[in-house]
C-alpha cells in the first residue's frame, strides 16, 4: 500500500513538473529564456539554486554563470570553479568543499549539487546546468530526469546565442561584406 502511495505522488510530481517543462520551452529566447529555464528547473525541483554558466578559460574548471535563480529570484551572475570535469559524464554530482564568492547565495548554506554539462550540436563542451541544495537532493531520479531535459534546450540556446553574436560580429568587423554605402 505505501508503494501506491508514493508511486501516485511520483506520478503526480512527474506530471507537474513536465507541464512546467513545457511551459519553459516556450518561444521566449536569449537571456530571458534562459533565466525562465533556471527559474522553472528551481521550482519543479525544489532546489535553493539553479544555475546555467558558460566555460571560461582553455582548462573548462570555471563557469561564469549567464542565469541564476536562488530562492525563488533571479540574482546577479557569480564566477563558479568546477572540479576536474575531464573524465565527467555529462551528469555530476557532488558536495562544495568551499562557498561560493556569491553574496546572494552566502545565507543559503548550499552543500550538494547535481549538475550537467551542456554540449552542442558539434559535441563542443558549452558549459553546465547545476542545481544546489543545501542538504541531500530530495528527489534525485526525478531532479535528474528534469535535468537532463532541460539542458538540451539550455545547450541549443546556449549554441544559438553564441553563432547569432559570431554572425554580429562578422557582419560588423568582415571587410568582405557589403554595407550598402
Amino acid at each position: 500500500f505505501p508503494v501506491t502511495i508514493f508511486s501516485r505522488l511520483h506520478q503526480r510530481r512527474l506530471e507537474e513538473a513536465l507541464k512546467i517543462v513545457a511551459d519553459a520551452l516556450s518561444g521566449v529566447t536569449g537571456k530571458a529564456f534562459l533565466e525562465s529555464l533556471v527559474t522553472q528547473l528551481a521550482y519543479a525541483t525544489n532546489a535553493e539554486c539553479v544555475f546555467i554558466g558558460d566555460f571560461q578559460g582553455k582548462d573548462k574548471k570555471f563557469i561564469q554563470t549567464v542565469a541564476t535563480c536562488a530562492n525563488g529570484k533571479i540574482i546577479s551572475n557569480f564566477p563558479f570553479e568546477i572540479s576536474d570535469l575531464s573524465g565527467a559524464n555529462r551528469i555530476f554530482t557532488g558536495t562544495l568543499t568551499k562557498p561560493i564568492a556569491a553574496p546572494a547565495l552566502q545565507t543559503l548554506n548550499l552543500q550538494n549539487y547535481l549538475g550537467t554539462l551542456l554540449v552542442s550540436s558539434q559535441n563542443k563542451r558549452l558549459g553546465a546546468m547545476v542545481i544546489m541544495y543545501s542538504d541531500a537532493l530530495p528527489h534525485p531520479q526525478l531532479a535528474e530526469s528534469l535535468l537532463h531535459i532541460y539542458a538540451v534546450r539550455a545547450a541549443s540556446e546556449l549554441e544559438r546565442m553564441e553563432h547569432t553574436a559570431q554572425l554580429e560580429f562578422q557582419a560588423t568587423h568582415d571587410p568582405c561584406i557589403v554595407t550598402g554605402k
